[in-house]
């Protein structure tokens, strides 16, 4: 994984990504807590991002990564998960970029505003828990919306998003946040005894997403 001087990251001279810029400047912002990140490693991919944002709020990738272990759901999400697998980078960032990118603000209410208008269409649980779990960080819609569009798409016993697969366990991992950033407890606890059933044999999920999303 290499930066460029424009503040995207690529993993080979021709596979740029979105994804992997957007999880670079997320895992700075949450390692800058400990000391010693310069911030430019944060703010300027996020400012990279907002340059390329869409018209309508969304994000494209427009040289998607090779490696599905990086990817992990938001290659099958498409556009909506996209758009929140950045708008999360940013909401972490938020605190140490505001000040720096100027545009941040408006261009995570523009990424929020689009989410919410593609949630109720959403039929992939994946996209559908990325996103609540998006816009439960920056409080948009009340509580009981995004408790609505979970449970919409949720397993029927209410413990898991998707499949048995990594990209399944990715999405629970999502909804679990979702669910405890609501403090829904109650209902958060069979979701985080499903997660344990899924860890493998050595501690991981099946993929770079789903085992940094569930750890």
């Amino acid at each position: 994984m290499f930066p460029m001087s424009t503040g995207l990251f690529f993993i080979a001279p021709a596979l740029h990504s979105f994804v992997v810029t957007a999880y670079t400047a997320k895992v700075f912002a949450l390692a800058s807590a400990y000391g010693g990140v310069d911030t430019s490693r944060i703010c300027k991919p996020l400012q990279y991002l907002l340059r390329h944002q869409q018209a309508l709020g969304h994000f494209k990738e427009d040289a998607p990564v090779v490696s599905r272990s990086l990817t992990g759901g938001v290659k099958d999400g498409e556009l909506p998960a996209l758009t929140a697998f950045v708008l999360i980078a940013m909401a972490e960032a938020q605190d140490i970029c505001e000040n720096t990118v100027s545009d941040l603000r408006s261009g995570m209410l523009s990424a929020s505003r689009y989410l919410l208008r593609q949630l109720p269409g959403l039929s992939s649980p994946y996209a559908v828990a990325i996103s609540t779990y998006a816009l439960a960080l920056l409080r948009e819609p009340p509580t009981v919306t995004l408790l609505r569009q979970l449970k919409r798409v949720a397993a029927s016993d209410g413990t898991h998003w998707g499949g048995y697969d990594a990209v399944g366990v990715e999405a629970t991992g999502y909804a679990l946040l979702t669910l405890l950033k609501l403090q829904k407890l109650e209902q958060a606890a069979p979701v985080s005894c499903w997660l344990m059933e899924r860890v493998g044999y050595r501690g991981n999920y099946g993929s770079t997403q789903a085992s940094r999303r569930d750890s």
